[in-house]
């Protein structure tokens, strides 16, 4: 998809004197998860490890009030927690980042389009916000990039 970019291994079937659920062609995430971070309303990380093969991948689900809400934080803040996290992964193989962050990013890039070789998203929305901004420049100092607008 996605030069560079690192899938899970195959699925390996579990030995055939192991005669636990995940005998019969499962992860094995059973028990290889582990709560990464839970400190920050509204972010949690979680990571897997695949028994067998050891290919260990985390997932940060986060959810980002509206900027004027009531409930609304600083998405600088927000993001910089979640970045400080993710820099402290050194030893995963995949991060993923999946949520809702209320960040309207209109056209700008997330990446640096001529260095990272990733094909330019499509979006109809033109509007940025304050969230959108600072979510383009958290996906930039990540390393990261936005998959709305690149996969249909």
């Amino acid at each position: 998809m996605f030069p560079g970019v690192l899938l899970p291994p195959p699925l390996q079937q579990a030995r055939p004197d192991d005669t636990s659920a995940a005998s019969s062609g499962s992860w094995g995430l059973r028990d290889n998860i582990v709560v990464l971070d839970k400190d920050v309303d509204g972010i949690i990380g979680l990571q897997f490890e695949h028994r067998i093969s050891e290919y260990t991948f985390v997932v940060f689900s986060c959810y980002l009030p509206p900027e004027q809400s009531p409930w609304g934080r600083d998405a600088n803040e927000f993001l910089g927690h979640l970045l400080i996290q993710m820099y402290a992964l050194e030893d995963v193989d995949n991060i993923i980042m999946c949520g809702d962050l209320n960040s309207r990013t209109g056209g700008l890039d997330d990446c640096i389009v001529e260095v990272d070789g990733i094909p330019p998203r499509e979006t109809l929305d033109t509007t940025v916000n304050n969230h959108g901004a600072s979510l383009i420049e958290f996906l930039k100092d990540s390393k990261m990039c936005m998959l709305n607008g690149r996969i249909s």
